[in-house]
């Protein structure tokens, strides 16, 4: 449905941006962990955000870690993992 692009595309983009992802990656990551298109982009920066400043983690880091476990951008912070 023409709804479900435009929704799901942004959060495609973001996510390929921010973790220069391959087209090959992101359709990885996506397969792995479909519910991220559910998540808000500001709930995954923000998530991404927590990450490298826990982690102390650089750009490339990041996409190590959560290629690994891309379900880390769909957790609550606050919840889980503060």
């Amino acid at each position: 449905p023409l709804g479900a692009r435009a929704t799901a595309e942004p959060k495609l983009d973001w996510l390929q941006t921010r973790l220069e992802l391959s087209d090959a990656g992101l359709k990885k990551m996506v397969l792995m962990q479909p519910q991220l298109l559910t998540q808000s982009v500001e709930k995954m920066e923000s998530n991404c955000d927590w990450l490298q400043r826990r982690l102390d983690l650089d750009d490339s880091g990041l996409k190590k870690v959560v290629l690994e476990n891309p379900s880390l951008l769909a957790f609550s912070v606050e919840d889980n993992m503060a």
